[in-house]
């Protein structure tokens, strides 16, 4: 986990835990609440609860966008990757 959060753009961290993510259901398979520790894991480094300017907005779209992906991904959709 710590190689997905040691980027300074929110960005690169999603896109470093969806490439683990994909990898990973390929060869183990979707589960429970897949993704959601990646998910929750970005969200505590990147967002700042008491702040709601459109650039703090902005990251928690991103993740919010994530995390619908890491609920809704099946698995013929990771093998076409």
């Amino acid at each position: 986990m710590n190689h997905i959060l040691n980027c300074k753009k929110i960005e690169t961290a999603i896109s470093r835990a969806e490439r683990k993510l994909v990898n990973e259901a390929k060869n183990n398979g979707l589960y429970e609440n897949f993704g959601q520790n990646e998910a929750r894991a970005i969200k505590d480094k990147f967002i700042n609860i008491s702040d709601y300017s459109n650039n703090m907005n902005y990251k928690r779209d991103l993740i919010n966008s994530f995390s619908r992906w890491c609920s809704n991904v099946n698995l013929s959709e990771i093998k076409m990757r």
